[in-house]
């Protein structure tokens, strides 16, 4: 795929992010396209701005290739959000948004300006430490997706009546051991009886790695590519 690599900083923070930008084929800026933004899991952290290319990038170009797909990269020893992914869910009020995430909002707000995006239908996933990376920044930015997919992540269910009018479809393993799948229980029983239209996919007896089967389902991605507020 057309993917380009590139180093934003935050004004304020200074904290600089490596990202890529995968572009699709038919790019033409007389036409909106729709944007994905994808974070990676905690094995991918790093500097050299293309470990975060290893999972589920190629899979989304292939079921949206007329998307933009935007993938930041968590520098090293740092999180999209700063709590113990063995502990699961958290509470927003609790944490400030990382400094990460700041950079990848106002990043966001770069790749808006430079190149021409369809704002009813920006979506974003995330896997491990990226599906706590989804899940925070759609309780954080409700408005601003308009759909969502985070895998064996962690989220706040006191924030599912924010986040409640969005599609969300996610997936963990039953017997993750990594990140604990009571979290993305709660979670969903929280967004269900807040009214939303939740699907969740617990692979029955996967450990932690289910974002394989969520690459290869094309019928995730088509359901993510359909989706506009």
């Amino acid at each position: 795929k057309n993917s380009q690599g590139d180093y934003y900083e935050h004004e304020e923070t200074g904290e600089t992010i490596p990202y890529r930008l995968v572009l699709p084929d038919s790019y033409d800026e007389k036409y909106q396209f729709p944007l994905v933004v994808f974070f990676h899991g905690a094995g991918e952290r790093g500097y050299e701005n293309e470990r975060q290319l290893d999972n589920c990038v190629q899979q989304i170009a292939d079921n949206m290739p007329k998307a933009i797909i935007l993938v930041p990269q968590c520098t090293h020893s740092n999180q999209w959000v700063d709590t113990p992914w063995a502990h699961g869910n958290y509470s927003v009020d609790a944490l400030k948004m990382s400094n990460e995430l700041n950079a990848v909002l106002e990043l966001l707000w770069a790749i808006e300006d430079e190149f021409s995006t369809d704002d009813d239908r920006y979506y974003i996933t995330g896997l491990s430490m990226g599906g706590f990376g989804t899940w925070d920044m759609i309780m954080r930015n409700p408005d601003l997706f308009a759909a969502a997919v985070p895998i064996c992540g962690g989220a706040d269910p006191h924030y599912a009546d924010a986040i409640c009018d969005m599609p969300i479809y996610t997936v963990h393993g039953s017997a993750d051991p990594t990140v604990p799948v009571a979290g993305t229980r709660a979670m969903v029983e929280a967004l269900k009886a807040a009214g939303s239209p939740v699907i969740y996919q617990e692979l029955e007896g996967e450990g932690h790695g289910v974002w394989n089967w969520a690459a290869q389902n094309t019928d995730l991605w088509e359901w993510l590519f359909s989706q506009s507020k």
